[in-house]
């Protein structure tokens, strides 16, 4: 018994084609996803357009010596390194500012701490820190 060919019926053949869109999409989306955690995590790990690794921590001040308009200030900073746990750094701080805070806190390579560089609270950042280890 042989039963005759049926019409094709476009309500199923557009239901098909969506989803075959839908599948292509999704592939294509997953596809993109994976491209580009792949390039962000290369850049990552070839440090491609991205500054030096900068540690802070604040110091403790050991001694400060008043030097015109100037305040000569020796501080010791507590971080690990192959070098030891303490060392000390060296900076000058305009008066006026020394005045203020009399605090300090450290911009340093984590690797090198006697490497780092004094900071006040009102020059916060590191930015020319990090351009200085280049």
């Amino acid at each position: 018994m042989a039963f005759p060919r049926l019409d094709r019926d476009p309500d199923i053949e557009g239901r098909i084609r969506r989803r075959r869109r839908i599948s292509n999409v999704l592939i294509g989306a997953v596809l993109a996803v994976a491209v580009i955690a792949g390039v962000q995590t290369w850049r990552n790990v070839t440090h491609e357009k991205s500054t030096a690794h900068v540690a802070t921590k604040t110091v403790t001040v050991i001694s400060a010596e008043r030097k015109g308009d100037d305040v000569h200030v020796r501080a010791r900073l507590d971080a690990p390194s192959p070098a030891g746990t303490s060392h000390e750094l060296e900076g000058v701080v305009p008066a006026s500012t020394w005045d203020l805070t009399k605090v300090l806190w450290a911009c340093y390579p984590p690797s090198d701490p006697d490497r780092g560089e004094l900071r006040t609270p009102l020059d916060p950042d590191c930015t020319n820190f990090v351009k200085n280890l280049d």
